[in-house]
């Protein structure tokens, strides 16, 4: 088997690929799974991949449409009732021997290779692996975590500690908190203190002298979960999706007025775009405005118009993409600093309420309980003072400009029909076969991880992502000429 390595940017289809190769190894061979080893960073990324994989499979198993089955039936020469019938088994066979499917963190994968070569390397049984403060830290917290079920004591107190810190206005996250407390055991100033510490009675009466407000207060917050629950599942809200304007990929209004109706509560626009690269004009904008003006007086309420702008820095030519919020009173703009400042990992951005708009006063701290319900509070301190200090600056653009003008020079001369990006680091050409996914999986044999356009509702075409080096941008071409010299019989002219 030829090894196979993905190499790319975030965003760009690797976790796709990757489940997808597995689930097509074990449907092609069902006893397989015993003998594929995937390994990750972290325990997170670990239980990710798992379920990923197992819903797949199951997916196919349970007879439900699969974005995989279609690229299953073709490379693997079956016809769909035989890869369901598979999938079952594989389903089967994998809950019925799950220690068998070895999805490790690379800590864990060395470990057992440790412990292997225990006589080899000249180990005692009983050896230790010692490792930093904050790992220990870490682990002992997720332990700690882990006994809240069944342990009345440490769920008593754990409940008081988050009540405490919401009343007080600050962080809850009960990991976090737990890590910051536990960090003070380490400390040599502490030592006498804790050698001090209260029994461990005198600790739970006093736990117990909260754990009545704390009940309290927890089941109120279960009466009012119920209640958003009943009342989201009440509404019968449903997405509908216009299609996509391929020529230029600008709104389509004929096809987008013929969705809108007296239901409608909000439109969703992604500009520039997520996949194409397209930014909107100020043409396309004005329409967009006047129509949802006259839809709102015309249905007797407000059309909220959400505009998701992660890319708006990432503009090409010295063009300045113009914002929906300009425009239109009732917009809410959705901003993220990961793209513009290259910084994914510290998830923060905004969402700003055009002053204008409908309810402004509302929505604003309205949206940062939304954020607190949903487990996430806030990015740290220090990245918040960070980026603010950053506001002004972005990354060094002109590497994304180079490399779509080489990506799409490239296309061009191979006979691609493609829209030319007015940003972001996406080109999104028309693939030389009607079913892209059987393009996408064809270029795996020629190391390209391109991504079939079918989940972002346009059969036929493929997203490719240019966020790396320019360098590694050009060797590329080779593998992409000899792809569509060799499958569809295209050389450059």
């Amino acid at each position: 088997m030829r090894a196979k390595i993905l190499n790319a940017s975030a965003g760009s289809g690797k976790t796709y690929q990757l489940a997808y190769k597995y689930v097509r190894d074990v449907i092609d061979q069902p006893h397989l799974y015993r003998h594929i080893l995937a390994v990750t960073f972290t325990n997170k990324a670990t239980e990710e991949m798992k379920s990923r994989i197992l819903k797949e499979i199951h997916t196919l198993a349970s007879g439900a449409p699969s974005p995989y089955l279609t690229q299953l039936c073709g490379e693997l020469r079956l016809d769909e009732r035989s890869v369901r019938r598979r999938a079952a088994e594989v389903r089967s066979k994998i809950l019925h021997d799950y220690s068998r499917f070895t999805v490790l963190t690379i800590d864990t994968f060395f470990q057992r290779i440790l412990r292997a070569f225990i006589k080899e390397l000249g180990l005692d049984l009983n050896y230790n692996v010692e490792i930093e403060t904050a790992s220990v830290l870490s682990k002992s917290a997720d332990t700690l975590i882990d006994e809240i079920a069944v342990d009345e004591s440490l769920q008593r107190w754990l409940t008081e500690f988050v009540q405490e810190r919401i009343d007080e206005g600050r962080k809850w996250d009960v990991r976090d908190g737990i890590l910051s407390l536990a960090g003070e055991l380490f400390k040599e100033k502490n030592k006498a203190a804790l050698a001090a510490a209260p029994a461990k009675e005198e600790l739970g009466r006093l736990v117990a002298r909260a754990t009545t407000r704390a009940m309290a207060a927890r089941e109120e917050l279960r009466r009012t979960a119920r209640e958003a629950v009943e009342a989201i599942e009440g509404a019968g809200l449903t997405l509908r999706v216009t299609p996509p304007r391929c020529a230029d990929f600008q709104i389509d209004f004929e096809a987008f007025a013929q969705l809108v109706d007296e239901n409608t509560a909000a439109v969703l626009i992604n500009s520039p775009n997520n996949p194409s690269g397209t930014a909107y004009s100020e043409e396309t904008l004005q329409q967009l405005a006047a129509f949802l003006t006259a839809t709102s007086a015309k249905y007797g309420h407000h059309i909220f118009l959400i505009s998701d702008e992660p890319y708006r820095e990432i503009s090409f030519g010295g063009r300045v993409t113009p914002y929906p919020a300009k425009f239109y009173d009732d917009t809410l703009t959705c901003y993220s600093f990961s793209k513009s400042l290259s910084v994914p990992g510290e998830r923060i951005g905004y969402v700003a309420a055009n002053p204008r708009c409908e309810d402004a006063a509302y929505i604003v701290p309205m949206c940062g309980q939304i954020s607190r319900g949903t487990g996430h509070n806030c990015p740290s301190s220090l990245i918040q003072m960070a980026v603010e200090r950053c506001l002004d600056v972005t990354s060094d653009l002109s590497v994304y400009e180079t490399n779509m003008n080489l990506i799409y020079d490239e296309l061009i001369a191979l006979g691609f029909t493609v829209v030319k990006p007015d940003g972001t680091f996406y080109i999104f050409p028309k693939a030389l076969e009607d079913d892209a996914k059987a393009f996408c999986q064809k270029a795996l044999k020629y190391d390209l991880a391109l991504v079939p356009g079918d989940s972002f509702g346009c059969p036929g075409y493929f997203r490719m992502a240019y966020c790396i080096e320019t360098e590694k941008v050009r060797r590329s071409f080779a593998a992409l000429e000899k792809f569509v010299a060799e499958e569809y019989g295209v050389t450059k002219h």
